[in-house]
């Protein structure tokens, strides 16, 4: 009985062992943790154990995987490539991601200081992210069909040093349209909320190119005019993208320089249907510009106060065409169609070729709905 007992104790025992492993190797699926007093050569499951790099916690990560960052300052690229993870700071104002003062191109030959890429669903939230470093592209860049959530950050100084007037410098760039550098064809899709966004050298998010989208909210973005140097732009919609942009604070893009203009919000060539909501925009060249963008919608919106150093555009709200047909989704026709500017408040705004009073400038519109703005 006893030899037995013995026996069936020990086959406990190693059932027991079993299912202890079962348990373990579930839990090496993460979450994952990153500390400046770290290594990556630990088994990086709990921060007494963590990876010193974001980039060494993504390579041990698998899809699904949560990555937590201690606060602290990394200064790495950081790329999520066909894995569709969280990463997690421990505030914007404590956890820091610097771009390296040497950078390594993005396949798209851009220096991007965090890149997600490929078919993945991913996230960041809880950092900031910053520069400046000559030729820096972007602050974060969505290409290859990536999707990201990208909320509770601060994403600033994406720029050269000092701020100089090449056409880069976006802090938060969805896909990518071939007419600017880098030259590229590129989509992705993301929801851009509650970040702080200042310090770029010309926008502070740009969605670009049929079949990218995203969602902006409730970000404040603050450019760093009047200046002579850039024109500025807060957020752009563009060449095909389409998109929300509701409940942002979007002031200080103004230029003061002989050619361009600065925006606020704008949407040029953009995909039909952008609607621009619910924003507090002052301060710039263009509060809000629309350029060859159909059904464009235009709603309660705070617009004033639009800048008078602009020597080529200055309007709080603006839509209209050079009376070709409007580009990349909307329909064809000489004019603008299907646009509606409603329960706006716009006040002391330079204006153009107005047909309303204090700044709301229409051209080559046809049929517009235009109510309820005081």
């Amino acid at each position: 009985m006893n030899t037995k007992c013995c026996a069936f104790l020990r086959i406990l025992a190693a059932m027991g062992a079993l299912i202890s492993l079962g348990v373990g190797t579930a839990w090496a699926g993460g979450p994952w943790f990153v500390s400046p007093s770290g290594n990556d050569g630990s088994s990086c499951l709990a921060p007494g154990t963590a990876c010193l790099t974001i980039g060494g916690a993504i390579g041990k990560a698998s899809s699904g995987d949560t990555i937590n960052v201690a606060a602290g300052t990394y200064a790495e690229q950081v790329v999520i490539d066909s894995k569709s993870l969280t990463l997690i700071g421990s505030g914007a104002g404590t956890t820091t991601i610097q771009a390296p003062a040497v950078l390594t191109n993005d396949p798209d030959g851009a220096k991007t200081v965090v890149l997600f890429t490929g078919p993945i669903t991913a996230a960041i939230s809880g950092f900031t992210i910053q520069g400046p470093v000559n030729g820096l592209n972007f602050g974060i860049y969505v290409r290859a069909g990536a999707t990201a959530s990208i909320h509770d950050n601060t994403v600033k100084d994406i720029r050269d040093a000092p701020l100089s007037g090449a056409q880069i410098g976006v802090a938060i760039e969805v896909g990518k349209s071939p007419d600017t550098a880098p030259v590229v064809s590129q989509t992705g899709t993301a929801t851009i909320t509650n970040n702080q966004i200042y310090g770029y050298q010309k926008t502070g998010i740009a969605v670009e190119n049929t079949g990218s989208s995203a969602a902006i909210t409730g970000n404040t973005i603050t450019g760093a005019g009047p200046i002579t140097t850039n024109a500025q732009n807060g957020i752009q919609i563009r060449r095909g993208a389409t998109g929300t942009v509701r409940t942002n604070t979007v002031t200080g893009n103004a230029y003061d320089g002989p050619t361009s203009s600065a925006e606020g919000i704008g949407a040029l060539h953009a995909g039909s249907g952008v609607v621009i909501q619910g924003n507090i925009v002052n301060h710039n060249s263009a509060n809000i510009y629309a350029y060859k963008s159909d059904g464009v919608q235009i709603l309660d919106n705070q617009v004033s106060g639009s800048a008078t150093v602009d020597q080529n555009a200055s309007a709080g709200i603006f839509v209209g065409s050079n009376g070709t047909p409007s580009c990349c989704g909307g329909s064809p026709g000489a004019y603008v169609i299907g646009v509606t500017i409603s329960g706006n408040t716009v006040r002391n705004n330079l204006s153009g070729p107005s047909i309303q009073s204090d700044g709301i400038d229409l051209a080559a519109v046809n049929g517009a709905t235009v109510t309820n703005n005081t």
